[in-house]
């Protein structure tokens, strides 16, 4: 088994750990299907199926709470990609790529909602904040819907990282 030398290992210093929380980790249909489960853990309950109930109780509690995002670990030079649940992150940590620059993009989104033969579809955008490694490869570190708390965290990962910030936000983007 290979195993890093104590003595030249890095420090996990958690307290500096960076942490975004993106968002649901399941979408809106397992959320339909948790609540489904979760009706037939209530009948279950009526049932004196106790076991059956605790198992789809847990399962539909896990799909409501669990969590998707990022963490940027810069006492040890790694990141990861996290589900969470609660306090408790899970996901494999990976070495931090040399970035070049911090860029703060506008990303049209749009979500679709159909209902039997009608359907809507709303557009809207959203800022995200990207270190930007490989000449064009991003990790996304932040996502917001405010250009000032878009360019607060960009200023943080500025001194963090020392690199550059481009803004392209606009139409002609500039180097801040």
């Amino acid at each position: 088994m290979d195993r890093k030398n104590i003595i030249d290992a890095p420090i996990h210093q958690e307290n500096s750990d960076y942490h975004f929380v993106e968002g649901s980790y399941f979408s809106i249909q397992f959320k339909i299907l948790a609540f489904t489960l979760f009706l037939k853990a209530l009948h279950s309950l009526y049932e004196q199926s106790y076991l059956s109930f605790l198992i789809l109780t847990l399962i539909a509690v896990v799909v409501f709470i669990a969590k998707k995002g990022i963490s940027i670990s810069p006492s040890l030079q790694q990141y990861r990609y996290f589900f969470g649940l609660l306090k408790f992150k899970f996901g494999k940590w990976q070495t931090l790529p040399e970035f070049e620059s911090i860029s703060i993009f506008r990303a049209p989104k749009s979500q679709t909602t159909t209902i039997s033969t009608q359907s809507s579809t709303a557009y809207f955008s959203e800022i995200e904040v990207n270190l930007i490694y490989n000449t064009s490869r991003k990790l996304t570190v932040f996502i917001t819907d405010k250009y000032d708390a878009a360019i607060e965290k960009a200023r943080f990962f500025e001194s963090l990282f020392k690199l550059s910030i481009y803004d392209a936000t606009e139409r002609e983007g500039k180097w801040l």
